[in-house]
C-alpha cells in the first residue's frame, strides 16, 4: 500500500510541473503568467521528452532485488504532435530497461485513446467513446481549472524562490532562438505545504475525475470487481478520504529532497523547454524498508501554431481489442466466478 503512495506522489509532482507551463524588466511571476494564457492558446505543437528514472531501494527481500535493478536507470523518451483544435494527439513513446528496448505508439482523440504496442497485433482501446459536446465542456472546465491552480500555485511561491536569466540561446531544430530561463526550487516543506492546497481541488474537479475513469476501470478489474459507474465512483471517494486521513502519515513516509524546474520562455511566452530533476525518499519506520525515486529530464516544444497531420488508425472489431478485454486474457480465473 505504502509502495503505492509513493508513486502516486510521483504523479501528482508531474501534474504540477505540467500546470505551471503553461522578457525585459518584466518579474518572473509576470512572466509565467503571461506564459499560462498563451499556452492556453496554442492550436498545435510538437513536442519531446527525455527522463531518466531511478529507483533504489534498501533492507528489501533479496528475492526483489532483480526488479529492483531493472526499475533502476530507467530511460524514457517520447515524441508527440498536437492539434489542439481537434483535440487529437499522435505520437511514440519507448522506454528502455537495461538494455531491452520497447516502443509504443499513441493516438488520443476526445472519442478514444489508443495504444499499438510491438508484441501484441491488435490496437488497445483504453477508453471508450465519449460525446464530443461532453469533452468541448470538459476542456472548457480544465482551463478553468488550470488557471484556479496556476494562481494557487503563484500565490503560494514566494518571489525569492524564482529566478530569472535573460537572453538565454536555446539550440532548435529551426536554428538558434532567445528565452528567458526561469528556475524555481522547492524542498519538503514547500512541496507538502502546496499538495495540502491542490490535491484536494484536484480530487473534487468533475473533469479530471472523469480522466481518471480508464485506470480505475483497470484497477477494479484486477481486483475482480465489475467496474460499473457505482463502483468507480466508490473508488474515487476511497482515494480521496485516503489522502486526506493518511497525509499524516505520507508526511512522516515521504521526505522531498529536491523538485528543481528551469522553463525556457520565448519572446512570444511560449514554452519552448522544461528541465526538470525531482528526487524523494520513502522511510518506513515500522517494516525498516527504505527507498528513493528520482527523476531528471527535459520536455522540448516547437512547431507552435504550425500545421500538423495527426492521423487516427482506421479501427474495427477485427484490428482493435479493449483494454478490459486484454486484461482478462491475461488474468487467472476468480474462484466462484
Amino acid at each position: 500500500m505504502k509502495n503505492k503512495k509513493i508513486i502516486s506522489v510521483g504523479v501528482l509532482l508531474i501534474l504540477l510541473m505540467s500546470m505551471l507551463s503553461g522578457c525585459g524588466n518584466e518579474s518572473p511571476k509576470e512572466i509565467l503568467e503571461k506564459n499560462m494564457e498563451e499556452s492556453i492558446k496554442v492550436k498545435s505543437a510538437k513536442q519531446d521528452f527525455e527522463m531518466v528514472l531511478n529507483f533504489e531501494m534498501e533492507n528489501t527481500d533479496p528475492s526483489m532485488m532483480p526488479f529492483i535493478q531493472m526499475l533502476n536507470n530507467i530511460k524514457l523518451k517520447g515524441e508527440f504532435e498536437t492539434d489542439s483544435e481537434r483535440m487529437s494527439t499522435v505520437g511514440e513513446m519507448g522506454i528502455d530497461l537495461g538494455g531491452m528496448s520497447y516502443k509504443a505508439k499513441m493516438y488520443v482523440t476526445p472519442e478514444k485513446s489508443v495504444v499499438k504496442l510491438p508484441m501484441i497485433p491488435k490496437y488497445v482501446l483504453i477508453n471508450g467513446v465519449i460525446n464530443n459536446e461532453e469533452e468541448l465542456n470538459n476542456k472548457e472546465e480544465r482551463i478553468k481549472l488550470s488557471k484556479k491552480l496556476f494562481k494557487v500555485t503563484m500565490d503560494f511561491i514566494d518571489d525569492e524562490k524564482l529566478q530569472k536569466k535573460d537572453d538565454v540561446i536555446l539550440k532548435t531544430e529551426n536554428g538558434d532562438i532567445k528565452v528567458t530561463e526561469i528556475s524555481m526550487k522547492f524542498k519538503d516543506k514547500d512541496i507538502k505545504d502546496l499538495m495540502k492546497k491542490i490535491v484536494p481541488m484536484l480530487l473534487e474537479n468533475d473533469s479530471l475525475k472523469k480522466s481518471m475513469y480508464p485506470s480505475i476501470k483497470q484497477q477494479l478489474i484486477t481486483e475482480g470487481i465489475e467496474p460499473t459507474e457505482e463502483e468507480i465512483e466508490k473508488k474515487l471517494e476511497e482515494i480521496k478520504k485516503e489522502f486526506n486521513n493518511n497525509f499524516s502519515e505520507l508526511d512522516e513516509l515521504v521526505t522531498f529532497e529536491k523538485l528543481n524546474l528551469t522553463y525556457s520562455i520565448d519572446k512570444d511566452y511560449h514554452t519552448r523547454k522544461v528541465d526538470f530533476d525531482i528526487k524523494y525518499n520513502m522511510n518506513d519506520k515500522e517494516s525498516g524498508q527504505a527507498m528513493s525515486l528520482s527523476l531528471k529530464g527535459t520536455s522540448n516544444t516547437w512547431g507552435i501554431n504550425e500545421p500538423v497531420d495527426v492521423k487516427f488508425p482506421d479501427l474495427n472489431e477485427e484490428n482493435s481489442i479493449k483494454i478490459e478485454e486484454l486484461a482478462n486474457q491475461f488474468m487467472p480465473s476468480i474462484p466462484g466466478q
